[in-house]
């Protein structure tokens, strides 16, 4: 009888792929950034006629469009904070991997 499988119980942690996440996640947030300067440019809309309804609807994209640029602005701050911590962790598992090896290259078995 063999014993219980424990592959599944393992973690595997590769800190070059956790840092090349951290880098399409800021490369991501720099495309919205971008996307979001030209959004910016571009202002309110202008109501199309000086009547009640085209007022409104020019009110009303406006501030949707700044609803939108908040919520937009908010996510690629937060990707960069995400990436920010995906390098913590690579470089923390790194750190640890290195002293556990140097720990264990003084361990000599009977």
């Amino acid at each position: 009888m063999t014993g219980p499988d424990t592959t599944r119980d393992q973690l595997a942690v590769d800190p070059a792929a956790l840092a090349a996440s951290a880098d399409r996640m800021d490369a991501l947030a720099d495309r919205l950034r971008t996307a979001l300067a030209a959004v910016e440019r571009a202002g309110n809309p202008v109501p199309a006629g000086g009547d009640e309804v085209s007022v409104w609807a020019a009110g009303t994209l406006g501030r949707e469009s700044d609803d939108l640029l908040a919520v937009v602005t908010d996510t690629a701050e937060r990707m960069r904070a995400d990436a920010s911590g995906l390098r913590g962790y690579a470089a923390s598992y790194e750190r640890t991997e290195d002293a556990n090896a140097e720990i264990m290259s003084g361990v000599r078995l009977p």
